[in-house]
C-alpha cells in the first residue's frame, strides 16, 4: 500500500509488486502527473536496458 502517491513513490511499489508476483503483461491506470511521470522513467530505463545481455540470461536460466 502506498500513501503517497508520487512519481518515485509508484515506482517503488510498482517494483515490489514485480519482484513478488513477476512482470505483468498489462498496467493499466488514469493518467495522473505520477503515473506520467512514472511511465515516463520506465521509458527512459527500459530504453538503456541491454535487452542482447538479458535475453541471453533468461534463455538460458529458463
Amino acid at each position: 500500500m502506498a500513501y503517497v502517491i508520487d512519481s518515485d513513490t509508484f515506482l517503488n511499489a510498482f517494483y515490489r509488486f514485480v519482484s513478488r508476483r513477476g512482470i505483468p503483461e498489462k498496467v493499466l491506470s488514469y493518467n495522473g502527473s505520477n503515473f506520467v511521470g512514472a511511465n515516463r522513467e520506465l521509458r527512459e530505463l527500459y530504453q538503456s536496458l541491454d535487452k542482447t545481455k538479458i535475453q541471453d540470461v533468461t534463455a538460458n536460466r529458463g
